[in-house]
């Protein structure tokens, strides 16, 4: 099982695929929301441990980062047509932190577990 912080997102006109950012390889990929006739080839992508958040053609969608479920999803208040700007609470240095916090754990259990054995 690949861990959270060793993927990768990428938009492509209504796809948002997870990959593998170790081996390459494609996790799921799933369709998201939005017009078919208008801006449909321009997502924009937002990721953190909650979830990844694209959005298309006036609409905002939240993914679960690790099997690419549709969670929720939203037309923008105001939004028409256009490609909203997402940012979320955790922003680049809460991801980090969460990732960070995450391998520190691993490693000190792996180190208690070294030590009880």
């Amino acid at each position: 099982m690949t861990e959270i912080e060793n993927l990768v997102f990428v938009a492509a006109k209504r796809w948002v695929s997870a990959v593998d950012g170790g081996t390459g390889d494609v996790l799921w990929t799933t369709e998201v929301p939005g017009s078919g006739w208008f801006n449909s080839g321009f997502m924009t992508l937002v990721a953190d441990p909650t979830g990844v958040y694209a959005t298309r053609t006036g609409r905002l969608t939240c993914l679960d980062p690790i099997s690419g479920q549709i969670l929720w999803s939203i037309k923008v208040p105001g939004g028409g047509n256009s490609l909203p700007i997402v940012a979320t609470m955790m922003g680049s240095g809460g991801s980090n932190a969460a990732i960070v916090a995450a391998m520190q754990a691993q490693q000190q259990a792996a180190a208690a577990a070294a030590a009880s054995g």
